[in-house]
């Protein structure tokens, strides 16, 4: 049997470029580092920010059903009725049930002041669906309240 060999790759210019052992190392440990990097920061959206895991919270989407499909954001009038978001307020209806942190909210408030509803809105709350561990019902959960200032 022979010894093992080291190859060469092309280098930029065409040429063959030696391989390097440190290279190599550095290069495995890349894509670890990588991972446990990108897991970190969806941990800490998802716990900081609310965010669902199925749109940039992690890894946890393969582990929950946590997505802006289960989660409802609906805002209450002044005198008590619920409304839905309206259509016509475009993506911030969308942006504030996938991240509900308070900026979002704002914004949603202030798209939501020139529609439907919008002068009577009291507060928007966002909410998750939830499993009760005691029993094979369904719950929401509220993850965020916001308040909107009256005009006056």
């Amino acid at each position: 049997m022979g010894q093992a060999r080291s190859y060469e790759e092309p280098g930029p210019l065409g040429g063959p470029t030696p391989r390097s052992p440190w290279r190599d190392r550095m290069l495995v440990a890349i894509v670890p580092l990588l991972l446990i990097a990108f897991a970190c920061v969806g941990t800490w959206r998802y716990h900081a920010l609310d965010q669902t895991s199925w749109r940039g919270g992690s890894l946890g989407m393969f582990a929950t059903i946590d997505g802006s499909s289960n989660r409802l954001v609906r805002g209450v009038l002044h005198d008590g009725e619920v409304v839905l978001v309206p259509a016509s307020i475009g993506d911030e209806g969308e942006r504030a049930r996938v991240t509900p942190t308070p900026d979002n909210l704002r914004r949603l408030a202030d798209a939501w002041s020139g529609a439907e509803h919008g002068s009577d809105l009291a507060r928007i709350e966002v909410f998750r669906t939830e499993f009760d561990p005691d029993g094979p019902s369904i719950e929401l959960g509220l993850i965020r309240t916001h308040l909107v200032a009256r005009d006056g």
